[in-house]
């Protein structure tokens, strides 16, 4: 093993692991390539209404065009850090940078003048939590109550909140209620069906109180028959529900001027969350934590990956989750990607912070200690598709002014190996991370990363990025993700100012979920970097029989049985 430090070490062996392992190099044509491009499907997944985080490439089962489509890649995308979900093994520039919709529908009838404060309270509880990207809206359900477009405008959004009232005329008979809701039905099934839905879309009702039909047999007393209401009355709101990739929330909130919620008042909202597939909540204390919980969840949603024959024109999807009670939430029809007709330069791309996603990539960027005032910092990437070959590429450091402080452009051998490696060097700090590429086709693509790099004080405990590789008869060779090919994969990773390498080691640790029980565990032995108190942590773990999906992978450095400090990483295994 090499013991010069993790950027020397690794792009030398990479340029020989790419020069004389054939099976490291791309060699299908352009001709081959063309044959099938790369598509996505983004969906939300539920369970009973509640999402899903977890979910692994055998859990989807995907269609399109009444062909089954076996996936490419299966990526979790979520707004800010949740310290329960694993993090994403690389960056990719599948998915639009978008923040999340959330449109408030507030049921004013249901609340006497004055009992609205508790609506209030909770919307604005929910827009506390959303970012500069994020969008909300809001609506009544009452004919000439408020209606507020998704906007980003916090001053349009608060001015809204005010305007919420109270619109009930005294206590409200059975009748009445019933009558109410039937008239409510209609109004929900436009929302899901004008709406232009995606997959960060999620509709939030708020009530005091709605009706829900009774059994078929039962008519019930007291209720004119041109309100009674029936399972049927549903059918148009439950199948504008189902074609729409919106998740609905139903909030029980009583009315402000009471003493409680009446849950017998929630049964018109647990229905309408039935019928769509979300979720119904009672608030029965203070808002803050169930409308935090709605916001947060709101921004997660899939990317499936998985290639098809191009053709003009949409295809129709069909993609389940292969666990009881589970549905998705997507878009039922696919747009195949056009055909490139400009190609933008990777010097041009590296320029500008702009999307470029007609080559699928993915990135990820691992920091280690070069002198007292730099680090070293090694770049992966490669194209999402299998066969692609690639004719050209930048990648770039940014500052937090969008200053480029440093970049990296390869000769054309190094473009063969996959993943390509670059190497920067950069003062202790927080950057974007852009690559950049164009392929054969005349494709161009570009990834961004937020890269913390350092600082490494002497004198400190501190360690490098934690990067995964194979290693086989040859030398060590990183890698982004494992394939079903790999029986045994390797962890490198550099420790300074831990003292003597010897008695120094790290425990692996696999699990499927962060706070999952350990399903797979190893050791990594530790030796010196010359002319340096750092040491290297090298060691194998096995992946054979890990079905495809990510894992959290935890590195704990140890001296004996004292923990010293611990790295979390995401491990990913490919479908094939």
């Amino acid at each position: 093993m090499p013991r010069d430090g993790l950027l020397r070490s690794l792009l030398s062996v990479a340029v020989v692991a790419g020069l004389s392992n054939g099976s490291r190099i791309v060699t299908q044509g352009q001709s081959s390539a063309a044959r099938t491009v790369l598509v996505t499907v983004e969906f939300r997944a539920l369970q009973n209404g509640t999402p899903l985080f977890d979910l692994r490439p055998q859990d989807i089962a995907l269609r399109a065009d009444n062909v089954d489509r076996d996936l490419l890649a299966l990526d979790l995308v979520r707004p800010g850090d949740d310290p329960s979900v694993i993090p994403a093994p690389f960056a990719t520039n599948g998915a639009r940078r978008r923040g999340r919709d959330l449109l408030f529908v507030v049921d004013e009838e249901s609340y006497q003048p004055g009992g609205e404060s508790r609506v209030r309270e909770a919307v604005a509880a929910a827009l506390g939590r959303l970012t500069p990207i994020d969008r909300a809206g809001l609506v009544s359900l009452h004919a000439s109550g408020v209606s507020v477009a998704l906007t980003a405008s916090p001053v349009s959004l608060q001015a809204a909140l005010r305007q919420i009232r109270g619109r009930a005329i005294g206590s409200e008979s059975t009748t009445a209620l019933s009558c109410r809701t039937r008239r409510q039905i209609p109004v929900m099934t436009s929302l899901f069906q004008g709406l232009d839905t995606g997959v960060t879309t999620t509709i939030v009702l708020l009530s005091a109180a709605l009706a829900a039909p009774q059994a078929a047999t039962i008519v019930t007393p007291g209720i004119d028959r041109a309100c009674q209401l029936t399972p049927e009355d549903f059918d148009e709101f439950r199948g504008a529900a189902a074609r729409s990739p919106a998740h609905l929330y139903c909030i029980h909130v009583g009315d402000g001027t009471g003493t409680g919620v009446d849950p017998r008042n929630g049964a018109g909202l647990e229905r309408f969350a039935g019928e769509a597939g979300g979720q119904f909540l009672r608030l029965s204390g203070e808002p803050a934590t169930a409308m935090r919980r709605i916001v947060d969840d709101a921004g997660g949603f899939y990317i499936a990956s998985f290639m098809i024959e191009p053709r003009p024109g949409k295809a129709a999807v069909d993609l389940r989750v292969r666990r009881d009670g589970a549905t998705a939430r997507y878009r039922r029809e696919l747009v195949s990607p056009p055909v490139e007709s400009k190609t933008v330069t990777t010097r041009d791309m590296i320029r500008t912070t702009s999307e470029f996603r007609a080559l699928p990539l993915r990135a990820a960027a691992f920091a280690s200690r070069d002198t007292e005032k730099t680090a070293k910092v090694v770049v992966l990437f490669e194209p999402v598709e299998p066969g692609v070959t690639l004719t050209s590429a930048i990648a770039g450091l940014f500052d937090a002014k969008g200053t480029l402080v440093a970049q990296w452009a390869p000769e054309s051998q190094e473009l063969a190996v996959r993943p390509v490696m670059a190497g920067l060097a950069a003062a202790p700090g927080a950057y974007r991370l852009r690559v950049a590429a164009v392929d054969s086709r005349g494709r161009s693509g570009a990834v961004d990363q937020d890269v913390a790099v350092g600082p490494f004080p002497a004198g400190s405990m501190t360690t490098s990025g934690v990067i995964l590789g194979v290693q086989g008869a040859g030398p060590f060779f990183p890698r982004l993700q494992v394939t079903p090919a790999d029986t045994v994969a390797h962890v490198y990773f550099e420790a300074y100012g831990a003292g003597p390498c010897d008695g120094l080691s790290a425990t692996i640790e696999i699990a499927p979920a962060v706070q999952a029980p350990v399903i797979a565990r190893s050791t990594a032995g530790a030796s010196p970097i010359e002319k340096s108190d750092g040491c290297i942590l090298f060691g194998e773990f096995p992946v054979a029989a890990l079905p495809p999906g990510d894992y959290a992978f935890r590195v704990r450095l140890q001296r004996g049985e004292t923990v010293l400090g611990e790295r979390l990483r995401s491990l990913r295994k490919a479908g094939r």
